[in-house]
């Protein structure tokens, strides 16, 4: 926790907002500078701290006003301007985060954060993508595409942990079988099996790479040594298959525990911190209540009749 705020405001992935919105004010800079070394100690990924400086800053050319001057209401007209409750959430986490370091480090003595009211976070559940987008990937879909829908549909990856995969990743377990080493957000790393139906075309994917990156990026036709970004990875995927990477993602996670009902399983392989984040991946359709409306009348049924012969 961050200034009352969970250190990953969302599960879902932090996407990069864009370049950073103009320089920072000078009387920002020191405190900002401060604030992101601060950060970078307690192990906030880069991500998440790039996106909370782009939220801070944005809020420092709004306000024109220095940052020990600011005020509950700066803050709450700021929060005004967007609608989502989710985005308000994030914003304030990033608020939370910076005048939580500026009074640790006695650089401001009062967090005019703490006095803004935290929006309850909007809570949907997403739609996984339909089955039809996995098993009836063209046979024109290149190869490489057809891996990176694999990779988040039957591993359940994020787009950034995709782009991330390299040959070192891949282990050999003592009982034969493949696991690869996913690094996940803030830098965690996880275990997760092989899948069989994703073997074959990753290791001829890192057969076939010369830097050892799965998916290594070009200049001029020849491997850079860098890898391409989980923002591309997205692209290809969304323009192939007209669905979202966490869409797949969410279908890894429905189908897992549709067949293991263990969500504790669901949870790690997810790689999420919280459980309730994983329960908003499991999509429940209509059909399903009907049965489980219809198993519990079955199973009140059954006993009353035990409850009869006793």
């Amino acid at each position: 926790m961050i200034g009352s705020c969970p250190i990953l405001f969302s599960e879902r992935e932090t996407t990069m907002p864009g370049p950073l919105p103009r320089p920072i004010p000078p009387t920002w800079n020191e405190q900002v500078t401060t604030w992101i070394t601060w950060l970078a100690s307690r192990g906030i990924s880069s991500t998440t701290i790039y996106s909370w400086k782009h939220k801070l800053l944005a809020f420092a050319h709004f306000t024109q006003q220095p940052p020990e001057l600011i005020t509950a209401n700066d803050i709450e007209q700021w929060l005004a301007r967007n609608k989502s409750r989710n985005t308000k959430r994030a914003d304030l986490c990033a608020m939370r985060s910076f005048y939580s370091c500026m009074t640790l480090k006695k650089k401001i003595k009062h967090d005019p954060s703490q006095d803004v009211v935290m929006s309850k976070r909007s809570v949907r559940k997403m739609t996984p993508a339909p089955y039809q987008s996995v098993m009836n990937l063209k046979k024109t879909t290149e190869p490489r595409i057809q891996l990176m829908v694999l990779l988040m549909s039957e591993m359940g990856l994020r787009r950034s942990e995709v782009s991330a995969v390299h040959a070192h990743d891949l282990n050999q377990e003592l009982n034969g079988k493949l696991t690869l080493t996913i690094h996940g957000k803030g830098d965690k790393e996880r275990l997760v099996p092989v899948s069989p139906r994703v073997k074959r075309l990753l290791l001829k994917q890192l057969k076939q790479s010369k830097s050892g990156w799965l998916f290594p990026s070009r200049n001029h036709g020849h491997e850079s040594g860098k890898h391409l970004t989980g923002a591309t990875i997205g692209k290809l995927v969304r323009q192939e298959t007209g669905w979202s990477p966490h869409a797949f993602r969410r279908r890894f996670a429905t189908d897992t525990f549709q067949a293991t009902h263990n969500i504790f399983a669901v949870k790690e392989l997810l790689g999420h911190a919280n459980l309730a984040v994983t329960q908003q991946y499991l999509w429940t359709d209509q059909q399903e209540l009907e049965q489980a409306m219809r198993d519990l009348n079955d199973w009140r049924t059954q006993q009353q009749k035990l409850i009869r012969v006793q």
